[in-house]
């Protein structure tokens, strides 16, 4: 039973990852395999898609923008996130040239603040002829499904294309 729940959860990521309009969240107790799970789909996909993993979140906003620019190879010297998002719109862009998804898992995303799941909306609204540019798989504890759920973040839980819990 556990082999048949991975293998639709594998299924229906892959299918978030690759073509869904929206966010990817992966819930689960410690040590369900949600980090395994999503980094064997990654390897999977490889060919096509740009992937980056934020292992840590719960940094400021500024720090967090240089973590997603360091785990795609993007110059990290920006002054602000204006500056950031102009270097990261131009990286999705090639991203497309190429034939390739930019995708970007946040791990640990329980610790998430609002500003940060902000920042995220932002970024995941770039799109080329209504084609999002940018995909992101929420990986975390129970407890991001409660943050989901606040009224303040309303707008990211509106944005979610598949959410899916790892039970034991």
């Amino acid at each position: 039973m556990a082999r048949r729940e991975a293998e639709r959860s594998h299924r229906d990521h892959k299918y978030g990852i690759l073509y869904g309009d929206g966010y990817v969240v992966l819930t689960g107790d410690v040590g369900t395999g949600k980090t395994t799970l999503v980094t064997a789909l990654v390897n999977a996909l490889s060919d096509q898609l740009v992937a980056a993993r934020i292992p840590y979140p719960d940094v400021d906003i500024l720090d967090f923008l240089r973590l997603i620019s360091t785990a795609y190879g993007i110059d990290s010297d920006f002054p602000s996130k204006a500056a950031f998002r102009d270097r990261f719109e131009s990286f999705l862009r090639g991203c497309l040239s190429t034939g390739k998804k930019a995708v970007l898992i946040v791990d640990e995303a329980q610790k998430l603040g609002q500003e940060h799941l902000g920042e995220l909306m932002q970024l995941s609204s770039f799109e080329e002829n209504g084609v999002g540019l940018f995909n992101i798989v929420f990986v975390g504890q129970n407890e991001f499904n409660d943050v989901l759920l606040e009224e303040s973040n309303r707008a990211s839980r509106q944005r979610t294309a598949i959410n899916y819990h790892l039970a034991r």
